[in-house]
């Protein structure tokens, strides 16, 4: 999954307590996070650790805290 911010972020707010990702049961699904600023593009993959399932909803959460430049930033997902 790919994701868009508007504005860069702290990158130290983009770990497992704070960005999440749930299957349609409500269980996390554990899986990577990388994030990169290539110009004006504030990037973040969540790779899984294992292939989620076809035609199967999923449920992406960011928490607000720590960060409040998280918190401001909107974010775009690409599956």
């Amino acid at each position: 999954m790919l994701g868009s911010f508007n504005e860069a972020v702290n990158t130290a707010t983009l770990n497992s307590t704070n960005v999440f990702l749930h299957d349609g049961n409500g269980s996390l699904v554990d899986g990577m996070i990388d994030y990169v600023d290539i110009g004006s593009d504030h990037l973040m993959t969540f790779t899984p650790s294992s292939p989620l399932d076809y035609n199967a909803t999923y449920t992406f959460l960011r928490s607000s805290s720590p960060s409040r430049r998280l918190a401001e930033s909107s974010l775009s997902m690409t599956v």
